[in-house]
């Protein structure tokens, strides 16, 4: 990253004659007008040194007298590269290396930025960059919380709304959810918001004036203010995020203003705690801006003190690696980042991208706004691929401080409760939606909860669609998306189902003691929360009575394997497992893995056979069935409502890479790629598909139904389909490199391009 940066910095120069008198895109510098203040903070840049070790001499650097602390090193490697620069903070626990570096008078940012990036010991140097708020202020006196419950009460569209009350029946939150909001502080005495609030005990019930938790920071009692009460001093953080402003607090009651306490608004999640972190300075004008260092920081004590959610409800034009490693080391460690898609009146991110928003890392949910009719909301940014989900986000009644400020006479709002406007406010819908789903399952995975939240959507946004779920969130559908049920019990058929003591609780404890030709029952009417390896043998699974193994019935839509506890594929076969290893007759969901969300093949080709598997998730490739290098028979399954979530994700329902498995009558629908083969994907691979159908699948990048790379599968009595109106058309069957497709007796409708780049014999095409 250090060198592409430098490179494009340097050709750039170059072209100016080095007159610095022309601005370089990304970077936020204006050497033409000067002012280039505007996009980020002078007189220090935010540095990532190498790994050094304070014992050894560097190969290019100073000579160095030790022992010496890592910050006494990257003070003496300033220094060197750049005279009277100096280490101000470190950063080190989200990005090893990281610090914020003062400059000596007189040296601007742009010379430091091209001196500090050619060090062979500096891994990159930018700019601390600025970001602004992503909220609108707007009409004070309205009063009802439509964006929860939609009755048409501001001349909108009846139940275009969250579906707030259908979901609290089922879950109001759990004050051991934090979720940290990031932004102007929080006015932690209002009282719709005081019992919600993160307190730090140690802190509160200690000496004042002392670190009593020993977490580097003192008297932190409801959360920190990093920035203070100057921008450009970094010495005056304080221990006191008190809202100065109203916009944190407005967001804070978004996502967890009290409920059912008789007073004002309540939030998407009634008990949780919110931490403030404020990590925008008080000497703001009328915008506040936020700078990268203390971002930085603020999720690093996010990380460190047990938030699971953080709220970012602001963002900018500028890439920066900095915030880039914070928000990946916070997912690293399980937490989810939410952020505004950005308030530039329809802007395409996917074409104009704005940060942290437009980050491709998996644990951001990037959130557009909608308005009471189920539309974009006119100020809102959009995004097919960057923007993740919509929710309302045009007059919000919530929270805002109890006591009037300048910002608040400056803008109009009124003390206790204030309607304001902006993606701003669409992001903490979010966070608290993160926070009930944690509330009801709180051993998810942060992959997992982000997939249900892009699952449970009323699609309002498909076309053309606007986000990668193609809609606005639906808390009930949220809540009740994941099955429930009983434990089952597992028999080994050659064991006496009346001797209880032959049961296994587990499935996974009946295949290690199985052997090859073992037949195993799972409880039909049963939920078994578990991931399972067949661990290379020779035995069939299936569901049915355990107390009448001779029974051959099978339940596969009541008989459920669902890996929600785990971050893996529910079901793995890697262990050169052939067509007698045999699973049957069940609901395979909710796994969530970089391969093969639901079932995973690797140099295993087994028999998979009356299966229903849905609702799974894959980082890159199967977010349904995956096979590597594997020829599985897939027999009668339903493969539904998986989707692959990076911008790599390939294969939908079926992914074959080097792979030739065979797929008969099967329904293969409404699964999802983020990059193409939203059906079936293929790559070096030649299936055959007989007697499918295959419908309603969609891929950011056509193959809707089935993407073909180097790969001439045969496609025999299938029909291939859009039959919903919601649903996008991504294309029937695409064919590149060298594909060569042989398609007969099929029927492909309403795709959009039914064929690209390949013909079909006997089969009724619509658009040939």
């Amino acid at each position: 990253m250090k060198q592409q940066i430098l490179i494009i910095a340097l050709i750039l120069l170059s072209i100016a004659g080095f007159a610095w008198a022309e601005n370089i895109p990304g970077l936020g510098f204006d050497y033409s007008s000067g002012n280039d203040s505007a996009a980020y903070k002078q007189g220090e840049l935010i540095v990532r040194f190498a790994d050094v070790d304070a014992f050894s001499q560097l190969s290019e650097g100073p000579l160095l007298m030790g022992p010496l602390t890592t910050q006494a090193v990257k003070g003496a490697l300033s220094d060197f590269i750049l005279t009277g620069s100096e280490i101000e903070k470190e950063y080190g626990e989200v990005s090893p290396g990281l610090a914020v570096v003062r400059l000596p008078d007189g040296t601007t940012v742009t010379e430091a930025f091209v001196l500090f990036n050619q060090s062979a010991n500096v891994l990159y140097a930018e700019p601390n960059y600025k970001y602004k708020l992503f909220a609108v202020p707007n009409d004070p006196m309205f009063s009802d919380l439509w964006g929860f419950d939609n009755t048409g009460q501001t001349g909108g569209t009846e139940d275009a709304d969250v579906d707030a009350p259908e979901a609290w029946d089922f879950e109001t939150g759990d004050p051991e959810i934090i979720i940290a909001v990031a932004d102007t502080g929080i006015d932690y005495t209002h009282p719709d918001l005081a019992d919600n609030m993160w307190v730090n005990d140690a802190e509160l019930r200690g000496a004042p004036d002392v670190d009593d938790d020993n977490n580097g920071y003192i008297d932190d009692i409801y959360g920190y203010d990093f920035a203070g009460a100057v921008a450009g001093d970094p010495d005056d953080a304080d221990s006191d995020p008190i809202d100065n402003h109203f916009h944190g607090t407005h967001v804070a009651g978004v996502a967890g203003a009290v409920g059912n306490n008789g007073k004002g608004v309540v939030g998407i999640c009634w008990n949780v705690k919110l931490m403030s972190l404020k990590v925008f300075s008080d000497d703001y004008r009328v915008e506040p801006e936020v700078f990268s260092s203390e971002a930085v920081e603020a999720i690093q004590y996010a990380i460190d003190n047990g938030a699971k959610i953080i709220n970012a409800s602001w963002g900018g034009d500028f890439f920066s690696q900095s915030l880039y490693d914070a928000i990946k080391e916070a997912g690293d460690a399980g937490v989810l980042f939410v952020t505004a898609a950005g308030n530039d009146f329809g802007s395409d991110n996917d074409e104009i991208p704005v940060y942290p928003a437009s980050f491709d890392l998996d644990n951001i949910i990037t959130v557009m706004a909608s308005d009471p009719n189920d539309e974009r909301s006119g100020f809102s940014n959009y995004g097919a691929t960057s923007v993740d989900i919509a929710e309302p986000g045009t007059e919000i009644l919530s929270t805002s401080p109890t006591t009037q400020n300048f910002a608040m006479l400056v803008f109009g709002v009124p003390t206790n409760y204030a309607t304001l406007s902006g993606t701003s406010l669409s992001a903490p819908y979010a966070s608290g939606a993160c926070a009930l789903i944690w509330s009801q399952y709180p051993t998810l995975a942060h992959s997992t909860v982000k997939g249900i939240l892009l699952k449970a959507v009323d699609p309002i946004f498909t076309s053309p669609r606007l986000n990668l779920s193609g809609g606005r969130i639906n808390l009930h559908k949220v809540l009740t998306l994941v099955p429930q049920g009983k434990a089952g019990k597992v028999l080994n058929s050659k064991d006496d189902p009346a001797d209880s003591a032959n049961l296994y609780p587990t499935i996974q404890d009946a295949i290690d003691d199985a052997n090859d030709g073992d037949v195993l029952i799972a409880e039909s009417n049963s939920l078994f929360l578990e991931i399972i390896d067949f661990k290379g043998k020779a035995i069939t699974l299936r569901s049915g009575d355990i107390t009448n193994p001779d029974d051959p019935n099978i339940s596969p839509e009541d008989t459920l394997i669902l890996g929600i506890l785990n971050e893996d594929s529910v079901v793995t076969f890697q262990n050169n497992e052939g067509a007698d290893t045999v699973i049957q007759g069940f609901t395979i969901s909710w796994g969530s893995a970089d391969y093969g969300g639901g079932i995973r093949c690797f140099r295993a080709s087994p028999t998979i056979t009356d299966c229903i598997i849905s609702n799974n998730f894959a980082n890159f490739y199967g977010a349904g069935i995956d096979c590597a290098e594997s020829s599985p028979t897939i027999k009668n399954c339903t493969i539904i409502d998986n989707r692959t979530a990076s911008i790599t994700g390939i294969g939908g329902g079926v992914n074959c890479e080097q792979s030739s498995p065979t797929i008969t009558d099967c329904i293969i629908s409404n699964n999802f790629a983020n990059n193409v083969g939203g059906g079936i994907a293929c790559y070096d691979s030649n299936p055959a598909i007989i007697n499918c159908v295959i419908g309603n699948n969609s891929a950011i990048h056509k193959g809707g139904g089935i993407d073909l790379e180097y790969s001439s599968p045969t496609i025999t009595n299938c029909t291939i389909v859009v039959d919903d109106p919601n649903a996008p058309k991504d294309g029937g069957i695409f064919a590149l490199h060298d594909s060569s497709p042989v398609i007969t007796n099929s029927i492909l409708w309403g795709n959009g391009d039914d064929l690209y780049n390949c013909s079909a014999t006997y089969s009724d095409i619509e658009d040939n």
